[in-house]
């Protein structure tokens, strides 16, 4: 045993050990960088897409009835845009249960919405680019969905390639009964910021987390 051992130090000190624990150690940064950041293209996500109309999903993860309603406003002009409703059919009071099973909307809470909470996303489009739109993603089977929504300056024009940020948000439940908040929101929990100027926020998301170029419709 004492042999195997000194074998097994020997085999770390060699150029080859060397580079193995040089690798792992990358490795492990990189890991701790992209659970600092919130999401990262190393990261599986499964990617939830949403179309027009009605989308079934379950939202909470736990089995619960939920639906996405996008819906489309045209304008006549280069300005139309999609709105996406979040909804999910469960106890008005998580911890009772008996409580009435209800479908209840899911608002936003977090920079660019109301203090109350926004029950709408509304995405935000020009004639050469989208502004803004979201991502649907869960990071694992059985966990509720997060989305990222992602906003790019407007700059001189909405044809510049300009800075974008990502907004990342979690969905909550007033477990504690507190008043005036929904049973159910989403929450936001942290900006990051694109590495590159973009026009159309949907090549950020391609670009930077791995997301795909298919926003809402």
């Amino acid at each position: 045993m004492p042999r195997d051992a000194d074998r097994r130090r020997r085999g770390a000190q060699t150029p080859l050990g060397l580079g193995l624990a040089l690798v792992l150690a990358a490795w492990m940064l990189t890991g701790s960088i992209a659970s600092a950041q919130g999401i990262s293209s190393r990261e599986r996500v499964a990617v939830i897409r949403l179309y027009n109309g009605l989308n079934a999903i379950d939202l909470l993860g736990d089995g619960h009835r939920g639906q996405v309603v996008v819906s489309r406003r045209e304008n006549a002009d280069a300005h139309g845009y999609s709105t996406a409703l979040f909804q999910v059919r469960a106890l008005a009071n998580p911890s009772d249960t008996t409580s009435a099973v209800e479908w209840q909307v899911i608002p936003f809470f977090g920079p660019d919405h109301p203090p109350d909470g926004a029950e709408l996303f509304r995405t935000g489009e020009s004639t050469d680019c989208v502004l803004s739109d979201l991502r649907v993603f869960r990071r694992g089977r059985g966990r509720p969905v997060e989305i990222v929504i992602a906003h790019r300056a407007f700059g001189r024009s909405d044809a510049d390639s300009t800075a974008v940020r990502f907004e990342l948000y979690e969905l909550r439940t007033n477990d504690e009964g507190t008043a005036g908040a929904p049973t159910y929101s989403f929450r936001h929990v942290r900006t990051m910021r694109a590495q590159r100027r973009y026009c159309d926020v949907n090549e950020a998301f391609a670009q930077e987390l791995a997301m795909g170029r298919e926003g809402l419709h």
